[in-house]
């Protein structure tokens, strides 16, 4: 049995196939890909370095003790302008590297 962060791989798959008898295809499918999202984000490993930040947001980050893009996507972007050395280009930067997304 694989435990992602205190949670039993196997006792995720056993809910999922619980909560799915009797529902629609298309519900259950859609159900299975927001739960195989979920997995891969807790397990994300990505380290800041691959994230292809500019020299002065890494520094930033690495100086408040963040190394992996998983640790960053429980921030907010307040919680990136609190960090020393981090305004809104850095942290909107930040924030499209670690969700992919151009605000």
């Amino acid at each position: 049995m694989k435990e992602i962060h205190g949670v039993n791989a196997d006792e995720l798959i056993r809910a999922l196939r619980d909560h799915a008898a009797g529902r629609c295809p298309y519900e259950l499918a859609e159900d299975l890909t927001k739960a195989a999202d979920l997995l891969e984000m807790l397990t994300d490993r990505t380290g800041i370095e691959d994230l292809g930040l500019s020299v002065h947001a890494y520094n930033a980050l690495m100086r408040c003790g963040y190394r992996t893009a998983n640790e960053l996507r429980e921030l907010t972007e307040q919680d990136l302008l609190m960090i020393a050395g981090i305004g809104k280009k850095t942290a909107k930067e930040i924030m499209e590297a670690v969700w992919g997304v151009r605000t």
